[in-house]
């Protein structure tokens, strides 16, 4: 199975909503869910493959902030850090 409704079959209350739970427009890239849940990481010296974990972000500091700071590694650093308080304000309410 590929794409989100690997995830989304079980969770369905984030597919009901995807921008209230990732924070991006729910077409777009931000807003699958490997982007955060399974974030890209180096393999080796030559390759890069998604990390199979499959852990919430926001379980501790250091794991929101790789998988953010691998994600908008393109990003000005005060907006990298306004996504960063948005996920975790966003995930402390639960």
């Amino acid at each position: 199975m590929r794409g989100d409704h690997a995830c989304t079959q079980c969770h369905a209350p984030i597919a009901r909503d995807v921008r209230a739970h990732t924070h991006h427009a729910p077409q777009s890239s931000g807003s699958r869910c490997v982007e955060c849940h399974m974030p890209p990481m180096v393999y080796g010296i030559l390759d890069l493959h998604r990390s199979h974990r499959i852990e919430v972000p926001d379980g501790a500091p250091l794991d929101i902030s790789e998988a953010a700071a691998s994600l908008h590694a393109g990003d000005a650093v005060q907006r990298a850090a306004h996504a960063l308080a948005l996920v975790r304000a966003a995930h402390s309410t639960h």
